[in-house]
């Protein structure tokens, strides 16, 4: 009987633990992507230019390194790259650099990730 005992206030501390665990859930740290779209065009005629490679880094206050570059995707025929991204709620550094090495590569900081826009970005050749 001592037995019995013990094991149904076992089970009973455990229906009760998972019963609260079931309602309130364990904490979760909320997570937001935006899609974010980059349109990359030559300095010289406006036209699109394909197969740049797009990376990114967050500057989270302890700024720019050459470390944590996380890879983004490449550009399209149309020069066109629509990607999601993690927004943390700082500054996002992207990095374009084209296949050829064509053009200079090119850092720009976007303060906001905006859904729905197109950053329209601009390589110039290199001479």
């Amino acid at each position: 009987m001592k037995y019995l005992r013990k094991i149904l206030k076992g089970v009973s501390l455990t229906a009760a633990l998972f019963v609260f665990q079931a309602c309130y859930g364990t904490p979760q740290d909320e997570v937001y992507f935006q899609n974010v779209a980059f349109r990359v065009v030559s300095s010289d005629d406006g036209q699109p230019i394909p197969n740049v490679d797009i990376m990114y880094q967050y500057l989270n206050g302890t700024g720019f390194n050459d470390v944590d570059w996380f890879e983004f995707g490449k550009t399209d025929s149309q020069g066109l790259n629509i990607g999601s991204l993690e927004d943390r709620g700082f500054p996002t550094m992207f990095r374009f650099k084209d296949a050829n090495s064509a053009y200079v590569v090119k850092d720009t900081v976007l303060t906001r990730l905006y859904e729905a826009d197109t950053v329209d970005i601009v390589l110039s050749k290199l001479n």
